[in-house]
């Protein structure tokens, strides 16, 4: 398959319980992108990458964006990795577009009306149900590959969620889904939604459809140790952040939207 050394080092995570259509489903892993990291390292660089899903019944180290912790329970959510080689040049906003895919799954599986908090945080009701991570990596064959990470809360209870500003499709719904059921559509959502992210100016566009901000309303970001309070003006054609801070413009390329109360993982 084009791996080098005669596969991938399993040290740290489960044996395969199941693998089909190019999703790698394992037991229990410590993050679905540390596996994936791993299996795109140990490719070898002249053969491109054919794309893979990785997705684990439980994480022991979760993370998310600003290396944050993410809470991923047994058989609670979906923590899934599609591993992708990238076009060129590569699709602006992949996060956006990330997230996006997220969001109509969650519309068109689960009647939920989700929508994006900037960068990528995918939310329902004003709390947070899913987290993406996207990492872009070489060593996966000439081209680079996306990393996209969803952790995405399925069948939490109140009780199973460490912040009152986050929800799952249990609690949102009503309705109890295996998480594996939304692994297929989630992973086509992803290939879809990239495929698209490769037109100018669509990540943008489709983050303006999708996006529960409005333009003049007021945000708080956190950038590393600043905080820029200002008023919500759209995107750059890059994805950045645009704030009007004192009547001037201001361009974020990263940071955290602040809610005003302490970050615990989440």
């Amino acid at each position: 398959m084009g791996a080098r050394g005669g596969g991938v080092t399993a040290t740290g995570w489960s044996q395969p319980v199941g693998a089909a259509a190019n999703v790698l489903a394992l037991a229990r892993v410590d993050s679905t992108n540390d596996v994936a990291r791993r299996i795109v390292a140990s490719w070898d660089p002249k053969s491109p990458f054919p794309g893979l899903a990785v997705v684990a019944g439980e994480q022991t180290a979760g993370r998310g964006r600003l290396g944050r912790a993410w809470f991923s329970p047994a058989g609670r959510g979906v923590y899934l990795s599609v591993i992708r080689a990238l076009p060129s040049p590569v699709p602006v906003g992949l996060s956006l577009l990330a997230g996006a895919a997220v969001c109509a799954v969650l519309r068109g599986r689960c009647g939920l009306k989700a929508g994006l908090e900037w960068p990528n945080d995918v939310l329902v009701g004003g709390r947070k149900i899913c987290g993406v991570l996207v990492e872009v990596v070489g060593g996966g064959g000439p081209a680079p590959v996306a990393i996209v990470g969803v952790g995405l809360n399925v069948t939490h209870r109140r009780e199973d969620l460490p912040r009152a500003d986050t929800t799952s499709v249990l609690l949102e719904t009503g309705r109890s889904m295996a998480p594996a059921s939304l692994v297929p559509e989630l992973v086509a959502a992803v290939d879809e939604e990239l495929l698209r992210g490769c037109r100018p100016g669509y990540a943008v566009r489709r983050f303006a459809e999708l996006t529960v901000h409005r333009v003049g309303e007021p945000l708080s970001c956190r950038d590393g140790e600043r905080t820029v309070e200002g008023l919500f003006d759209g995107l750059e054609a890059s994805g950045a952040l645009r704030l009007r801070v004192a009547g001037e413009l201001r361009v974020l390329h990263a940071g955290e939207i602040s809610s005003g109360e302490k970050e615990t993982p989440c």
